[in-house]
């Protein structure tokens, strides 16, 4: 598959980056809030679960749409130079397809492969989805794979990330939420904007 950006590692490690600072002070004002008044609620739907769930949503829709095949290649493919350009030797290499097997975040069925839409079900080790080798994996699949139903062909990450950026935090609920990202992913106003 031809490649959109050609410095994708550097696309990469700047995505990485702001996903931690982003991360970061989230988690500061969840817990200064919880720590000024514990008997406050945080907001009903977590940025976080939101941002992760809008990623589950995007790569399911590249499985659906396109050949299972070219985009594990992709995968693979993209999952190699990002380890050859840090240097990883393949002890110590991430094998991004494998780890999003492993922890049910990509379900392969016999042969049609889907994406835990259901974020809590994926198997992180016991860390937060957000600092889990899992959500780094899944950032890398969406890099490496294009939405190109929507408009000008992008990667899948900067797509799912187009969402949570649009996003205000104004769902009540979860069930709201996945309906706003279920219409961004079909191409709809998804987000507010």
């Amino acid at each position: 598959m031809k490649k959109l950006i050609p410095s994708a590692l550097a696309v990469a490690l700047i995505a990485a980056v702001a996903f931690l600072v982003v991360y970061r002070n989230n988690s500061e004002e969840v817990r200064e809030s919880h720590n000024a008044n514990p008997q406050s609620e945080v907001s009903p739907v977590a940025s976080l679960w939101i941002r992760h769930t809008a990623k589950s949503y995007v790569f399911n829709e590249i499985l659906l749409r396109n050949d299972e095949n070219e985009i594990v290649k992709n995968v693979k493919e993209y999952s190699d130079e990002i380890n050859e350009s840090l240097g990883r030797d393949s002890e110590h290499a991430i094998d991004v397809y494998q780890v999003l097997l492993e922890s049910g975040a990509v379900i392969d069925s016999g042969g049609e492969m889907r994406a835990q839409t259901d974020v809590s079900k994926w198997e992180t080790g016991g860390a937060n989805p957000a600092q889990s080798e899992v959500s780094e994996s899944m950032s890398i699949a969406l890099e490496a794979n294009v939405v190109d139903w929507c408009g000008e062909p992008v990667n899948g990450d900067f797509y799912a990330n187009d969402y949570y950026y649009l996003d205000d935090g104004h769902f009540e609920t979860r069930k709201e939420a996945v309906a706003d990202i279920e219409r961004h992913v079909q191409c709809g106003s998804g987000g507010s904007s």
